[in-house]
């Protein structure tokens, strides 16, 4: 009888095995793997609080820096997979820009260099429309 319970443990349907890096609540993603496409689709600004002081308790610096100057949130969603990501920056990129329109009234052209590119922000001089003769 030991004979036939050997062979039959030999063909009985074993345990399936799972890998060791799977912990038993995690799925396989069924989704394509990929590199990731982001464009910025909603941008939102909080602007800085003056009247904070003494009315909050227990406050990081990291929420100090976001009332005195701001916080501007950035989402962006991959092109691909929809899969989406947030990023925060003290303060406001619009700011930074009314800056260079300033300097632009005062001073002429200025030149902006990002990622070794390099780019001139100007006044734009329009011609007057010309009459048809």
């Amino acid at each position: 009888m030991s004979d036939l319970s050997n062979f039959l443990k030999k063909f009985s349907p074993k345990e399936q095995e799972t890998p060791q890096s799977m912990e038993d609540n995690e799925i396989p993603s069924m989704k394509p793997q990929h590199e990731h496409q982001f464009e910025l689709f909603l941008k939102t600004f909080a602007p800085p609080r003056a009247d904070w002081e003494g009315k909050i308790a227990n406050t990081t610096e990291k929420i100090v820096e976001k009332l005195l100057f701001g916080v501007t949130t950035l989402l962006f969603k991959c092109v691909l997979c929809t899969e989406t990501k947030k990023e925060e920056v003290l303060g406001s990129d619009e700011q930074q820009l009314d800056e260079i329109f300033e300097k632009v009234e005062k001073f002429g052209p200025q030149y902006v260099q990002r990622d070794g590119i390099t780019y001139a922000i100007g006044k734009l001089q329009q011609q007057g429309v010309v009459p048809v003769r």
